[in-house]
């Protein structure tokens, strides 16, 4: 090997070198319930962090929640009636993972309508709601092997309020079906166990050697150019 080449392949092989370190990588697991009539009581699993994949830096637990509201109202008098209504829907937290405390992370939602509706007639409506709460756990309380999950548990309880303004001369019904559902997502952020050479290094080890042999090829053909003409004068 040349002195060229071997010095291009030398610098190549520093530039990986130098360019290896590993970067944090950001693996999730994550889950969503269907809404279910309340009151709901959801239990779903999440996965564990892997050792196995490196030196695990933090662990960011978000849990949610949604709820649909369905209201409606049938005015059987002759004047106009509104109905105001609606949900105040809280989730509570447990798991099974030893040392996670989820009690304080409960969930708030609120559902609230205005119907109006005129005399012998009837509406329907639907309000949604959604919230969500993220926060930073203790890393090696998620540690794991391959496979290895942790639970969580959802569990709601709520309260509604329905009231019906006008209709005077009649009755009203009201019908009112609230439902909920839960929903978990952990994010590891780690450093994995072997580096990989970054795309821009490799590319780099790539032109050098090309480089390279681009040189070996001119001084070849230099020295062959002097060996021809040292032979015609001969």
């Amino acid at each position: 090997m040349s002195n060229k080449l071997r010095s291009a392949v030398a610098l190549a092989a520093a530039t990986l070198a130098a360019s290896g370190g590993a970067h944090a990588v950001v693996i999730s697991s994550s889950f969503t319930n269907g809404l279910q009539p309340l009151k709901i009581n959801q239990t779903r699993s999440l996965a564990k962090f892997n050792s196995a994949l490196g030196t695990l830096n933090s662990a960011t637990l978000t849990l949610s929640g949604s709820a649909l509201g369905q209201f409606g109202i049938f005015n059987s008098g002759p004047v106009p009636a509104t109905l105001l209504a609606g949900a105040n829907i809280k989730l509570d937290w447990a798991t099974g993972l030893a040392g996670l405390d989820l009690s304080a992370k409960d969930l708030q939602l609120s559902l609230s309508v205005i119907l109006p509706v005129g005399p012998y007639a009837s509406q329907q409506t639907s309000d949604t709601a959604s919230a969500s709460l993220s926060f930073s756990g203790n890393p090696l309380l998620f540690l794991g092997g391959a496979g290895d999950l942790f639970q969580l548990q959802c569990e709601s309880s709520a309260s509604a309020f329905v009231r019906v303004d006008g209709g005077e001369g009649g009755g009203s019904k009201v019908g009112v079906a609230v439902s909920a559902g839960c929903g978990g997502r952990i994010d590891y952020d780690y450093t994995p166990a072997t580096a990989v050479p970054e795309p821009g290094a490799i590319a780099l080890l790539g032109v050098g050697l090309l480089g390279a042999g681009a040189g070996v090829r001119r001084a070849r053909s230099v020295s062959d150019g002097r060996a021809a003409a040292r032979r015609r004068r001969q």
